[in-house]
């Protein structure tokens, strides 16, 4: 079962046949935070419209089963790869939080991550 927080109708949801689109995603996103009066135009608004998020974090998980189905199945999705390619733009802008990282996973420093905060 695929199953993330995607559901705002507003993120220009991608076709298997056309290449996703970083800019538009980003302008979608821009303009729903505008239009819930979450964002005004300015610096971080310029920001959030040049900045590809794909970049920043090139990787996330999605979660695969329901919110009361155990266990819990994540799936990684990585922008390397053109299949996750549409599906992890509409995570990176849909508005909720983007799992990068689980407890005891290594991160790039090469260090486990422990409580939210890398081991020492």
């Amino acid at each position: 079962m695929r199953h993330h927080p995607v559901a705002d109708a507003t993120l220009p949801h991608q076709s298997a046949e056309l290449p996703p689109d970083p800019v538009a995603a980003r302008a979608a996103m821009v303009a729903r935070l505008g239009a819930e009066g979450a964002l005004h135009p300015g610096p971080v608004r310029d920001a959030l419209l040049e900045l590809p998020r794909e970049v920043l974090m090139p990787q996330g998980y999605v979660r695969r089963t329901a919110l009361d189905e155990l266990p819990v199945q994540w799936q990684l999705l990585d922008w390397s790869v053109p299949a996750d390619r549409a599906e992890f733009l509409d995570v990176l802008h849909c508005g909720e939080s983007v799992l990068i990282q689980h407890d005891g996973e290594p991160s790039s420093a090469g260090k486990p991550a422990c409580g939210g905060q890398a081991a020492r």
